[in-house]
Formats: C-alpha cells, sequence, structure tokens
C-alpha cells in the first residue's frame, strides 16, 4: 500500500505534536511533584538540557527517519517532498492550535 508524501507529513506533524503534547503533560505533572526551584541551578539546568536534546532527538526521528530511507533508496525528490508537507502540516497544526488556545481564554 503506497501512500502519498503528503499523508505521510500529515502522520509525521500528528507525531510530533502527539509526543509535545505528552511531553509538556509530563513536565506538567513533574512540577506538581518536584519543585524545580527546590533543586538547585545545576541540577535544574542539567534536566532541562537532557530534556531538550532527547527532544530534538525523538523529534528529528519522527520528522526524518523515514525520509532518510527514501534518500538512500534514491528517491530524493519524494524524501524532500515528505520533509517540506511535513514543516507545511506543522505551521498548519501550529496554527489552528494556537487560535484554539487563544479563542478558548
Amino acid at each position: 500500500m503506497k501512500h502519498s508524501p503528503r499523508s505521510i507529513a500529515f502522520l509525521q506533524a500528528i507525531g510530533v505534536t502527539a509526543y509535545v503534547a505528552v511531553f509538556a503533560v509530563l513536565v506538567q505533572s513533574v512540577q506538581f511533584i518536584v519543585h524545580p526551584q527546590n533543586l538547585g541551578p545545576i541540577p535544574t539546568i542539567t534536566i532541562f538540557l537532557l530534556a531538550f536534546v532527547t527532544s530534538a532527538l525523538i523529534c528529528a526521528a519522527i520528522v526524518f527517519g523515514y525520509p532518510a530511507t527514501l534518500f538512500f533508496d534514491g528517491r530524493k525528490r519524494e524524501a524532500l517532498e515528505v520533509v517540506g508537507w511535513t514543516m507545511a502540516w506543522c505551521v498548519i497544526l501550529l496554527a489552528i492550535i494556537g487560535t484554539a488556545v487563544v479563542l478558548l481564554q
């Protein structure tokens, strides 16, 4: 079953959005249990940077994993289409979610 670059990109954008939402909920939940101001600057900065790098790796895997496979299979144009559509879908999802948040407040 072959999917279009647009539909694959949509699923990737949904995956990144879901990951970011789950991460935000987890961070919010942890803040209720462990208060960052009680940890001190060094552990807080270390945790922040490790979370940032881990998140970047997970998002890169979601967004670039399949296009990298396409690229190395010689389907460079399709790989670029998937990345381009993923960026477009992420912007669209950002606009939708941002508008919904503003309207709901």
